[in-house]
């Protein structure tokens, strides 16, 4: 579905050997370009990685496109890239894979020829029974933190 706002570019979207377009495509003509300013890229694991290997990897690009299916005129905006096994990134269900600012790139690399936003999933799958379930949203704040988690860091020692 093409989307003429920022949100959903796949939701429990599984991924098998190859390259898997997201389900939304983002029109960026449609979207004000002051929402760009603070743009963030957040891709979690919906279903923990399926047996990798040591010989997959899973790709992660945001690209611009002329075309809505992805497939002419590709400029890369970002790219996460996960070779091998034991990665924590896709290990459990929630973990945050990606949680990028590229509200600045976008419009760094968007033009009026590339304006269809999408991520472009790829699972080199070299073992046969690597698997992955992802959503990945664009929205204007960064991913939340998980739900009964609270983390506090200081440099300060406990008092002896």
């Amino acid at each position: 579905m093409i989307k003429e706002q920022l949100g959903e570019l796949s939701t429990a979207q599984a991924l098998t050997n190859g390259a898997t377009d997201s389900e939304n495509v983002i029109d960026l003509e449609a979207v004000a370009n002051v929402m760009l300013e603070s743009a963030h890229l957040v891709i979690t694991a919906a279903v923990a990685e399926g047996a990798t290997g040591t010989s997959s990897t899973f790709t992660f690009d945001l690209v611009v496109s002329s075309t809505a299916t992805l497939d002419t005129l590709v400029r890369s905006i970002l790219k996460v890239v996960i070779t091998g096994a034991d990665d924590p990134r896709l290990d459990a269900i929630e973990r945050v894979i990606a949680d990028f600012d590229v509200g600045h790139q976008i419009g760094r690399v968007a033009d009026a020829t590339y304006r269809y936003l999408g991520l472009i999933s790829t699972l080199s799958d070299g073992n046969g029974t690597a698997s992955c379930t992802i959503n990945a949203d664009l929205m204007p704040s960064p991913a939340r933190t998980p739900d009964d988690v609270q983390v506090i860091r200081s440099n300060v020692t406990i008092p002896s």
